[in-house]
C-alpha cells in the first residue's frame, strides 16, 4: 500500500526523540499531529513501528528497519533544499539589453566582465542601437535611454541616473566662427541635428529648441559620428 512520504518525518523524529512530545517539539507541530500520522504510516505499511510504553515511544525490529531505509530520503529532501537555495540565488539565461551607442561603448561593455564573472551562466545580448525596441512586443527585455521616460504601466522603470546637456563646439570652429554670448547669439551659428532614428532624440530636440532658426550644418543618424563632427 502506498504511504505518504512526509510521514517518514515524524518516524524519524520519534525514532530520535523518544516521544511523540518531544518529537511535536522539534517538527514544530502538535503532538497530536505526530501521534496521527505515525498511525497513518504504521496503517499504510501493515507493520507496527514502534512499542507504546509509559516511558515513550521504542521502535520496533521493523521500525528500525523503516528509519534505515527513511533517513536517505531525509538526506535527499535536505540536499534538494539546498539546491533550491542555489537555483533562485542563480542568474542564467540569455538576457537581451539595448541601449544607445554611447553608452553600450562608455557603459555598459567595460561592466560586462564584471558581470560575467558573478553571473557566469548569464548570457547578455547588447544591442546598442538607437532604435526604440519595445519590450512589450518582446523585441528586447531591458531597455537603457537617455532624456525619456516610458509611462507604459506594463513597463518597470527605474532611474539609473541623470544626465547633463550642454553646448559644445570644435576647438577648430570657434577659432574660425567664435562662440555664442548667449541663447539669442545661438540662431546665428550652424548646430547639428539627428535623422533617421536619432530625428527625436530628446537632447537634439532640446538643442533644435533652444535654437529653432540657427542652420543645420550636419545631419546624422549615428551618435559617435555627431559628436566627432
Amino acid at each position: 500500500m502506498a504511504f505518504d512520504w512526509n510521514d517518514a518525518r515524524y518516524l524519524i523524529a520519534v525514532a530520535r526523540a523518544g516521544s511523540t512530545l518531544a518529537a511535536a517539539r522539534s517538527l514544530g507541530v502538535n503532538q497530536t499531529t505526530v501521534a496521527r500520522r505515525i498511525e497513518a504510516l504504521e496503517d499504510a505499511l501493515g507493520v507496527a513501528l514502534f512499542d507504546r510504553r509509559a516511558d515513550g515511544y521504542r521502535l520496533t525490529e521493523r521500525g528500525r528497519e523503516a528509519v534505515r531505509l527513511a533517513e536517505p530520503m531525509e538526506r535527499a529532501a535536505a540536499a534538494m533544499a539546498e539546491a533550491s537555495e542555489a537555483w533562485r540565488r542563480e542568474v542564467a539565461g540569455i538576457v537581451r539589453v539595448t541601449t544607445t551607442e554611447i553608452l553600450a561603448t562608455s557603459v555598459l561593455a567595460p561592466l560586462l566582465s564584471r558581470l560575467r564573472d558573478s553571473h557566469p551562466a548569464l548570457q547578455v545580448d547588447l544591442i546598442a542601437d538607437d532604435r526604440r525596441l519595445d519590450p512589450l512586443r518582446g523585441e528586447v527585455d531591458v531597455a537603457i535611454r537617455v532624456g525619456s521616460e516610458p509611462r507604459d504601466p506594463g513597463l518597470v522603470r527605474r532611474r539609473l541616473g541623470q544626465s547633463v546637456w550642454t553646448l559644445f563646439c570644435a576647438r577648430g570652429y570657434a577659432e574660425r566662427h567664435g562662440v555664442p554670448h548667449d541663447l539669442a547669439d545661438l540662431d546665428r551659428h550652424a548646430i547639428i541635428a539627428g535623422s533617421g532614428t536619432l530625428a527625436n532624440l530628446a537632447s537634439l530636440t532640446w538643442l533644435r529648441q533652444l535654437a529653432p532658426h540657427a542652420p543645420i550644418a550636419l545631419s546624422c543618424n549615428s551618435v559617435p559620428n555627431l559628436i566627432a563632427a
